[in-house]
């Protein structure tokens, strides 16, 4: 998938998460975090890491999906798929590459979490004066 394409999906997935509203704080913070989570932990770690998040909220795994969407893999559609996907993988080189995508689709959730959710932060606290 080109980084166009890839860009494209991350915005549509930042704009969705700009309209879930009450989650979309600790949204952005996942954004804002999950790149350098991926780079220290690997993908394996991550996923199951983020997936154990706020269970009853679902905020680890809602943000997986976005996740998963912007990968944009017609190999990997869920959650699931990308955990089993990261833990099943014996072979070095193709871990790797999968830890490589999903560290460029959290890339751009990144940028544009910062650029598109810029006031959610604000919203929140001037809502609670």
């Amino acid at each position: 998938m080109s980084q166009r394409d890839m860009a494209a999906r991350a915005l549509k997935a930042v704009e969705a998460i700009r309209r879930d509203t009450g989650r979309n704080t600790k949204l952005k913070t996942l954004c804002m975090k999950t790149p350098a989570l991926l780079q220290q932990s690997g993908l394996a770690q991550s996923v199951v890491f983020l997936r154990s998040r706020e269970v009853a909220s679902a905020i680890g795994e809602t943000y997986l999906n976005h996740l998963v969407a912007t990968m944009g893999s017609e190999a990997i559609s869920t959650t699931q798929q990308l955990q089993r996907r990261a833990l099943e993988e014996t072979d070095l080189s193709s871990y790797i590459a999968l830890t490589s995508e999903a560290q460029n689709a959290a890339a751009w959730l990144r940028r544009f979490a910062q650029i598109e959710l810029a006031d959610v932060l604000e919203e929140e606290r001037q809502g609670d004066e």
